[in-house]
């Protein structure tokens, strides 16, 4: 693929270099000579990744989160303890790479609410909208839910279990209901 090819789905360069780069790590350093091994230009990248590896992480949040609302759009609203779950078993394929991922994020804490927080918006239009009324409402609804997942999260990437049973506990836990 040439720098002059418009046509690069970045979507797609992401999702693989996400699966590459639980081999070869997370950065911005694997991911250029990622795109540069599939003929990307430096200056293609700059402009298609102008974070580097925190833009190609927030793609994979981006894909993972729309496959999480096709899922739940065509059935009638989930609860959150059935969307979480979902989504964990849904992105096993990634994550020895979010592992890596996640020791990024801690170098870059705005940028990593700010994904979890899409996310959160995500998960709560799935479940069926906000509980809460008005601006204040919403907002400790969205943040205790991006606090929530993101205790979550840890425990999803060091669980070994062939289905995620100390992930869907502290799920439940956390959100109530049953799995």
């Amino acid at each position: 693929m040439s720098q002059h090819d418009q046509r690069v789905d970045v979507t797609a360069l992401s999702v693989d270099y996400a699966v590459a780069a639980a081999d070869v790590g997370w950065s911005d350093e694997t991911l250029r000579a990622f795109l540069y091994a599939r003929g990307i230009s430096a200056l293609m990248q700059e402009s298609l990744w102008p974070d580097g590896a925190r833009s190609a992480g927030r793609a994979l949040n981006a894909y993972a989160d729309a496959a999480m609302v096709r899922r739940h759009a065509s059935g009638p609203s989930a609860s959150l303890v059935e969307i979480m779950t979902q989504r964990f078993a849904d992105n096993r394929s990634f994550k020895r790479s979010v592992r890596r991922l996640a020791q990024s994020d801690l170098l870059h804490p705005g940028d990593t609410l700010s994904r979890t927080a899409r996310t959160a918006e995500q998960m709560i239009e799935c479940r069926g909208g906000y509980r809460t009324q008005g601006g204040l409402g919403h907002w400790l609804e969205r943040w205790l839910l991006v606090l929530g997942y993101s205790a979550c999260v840890p425990v999803w990437l060091a669980d070994r279990t062939p289905d995620d049973r100390p992930t869907r506990a502290v799920v439940r836990l956390l959100f109530g209901g049953s799995v």
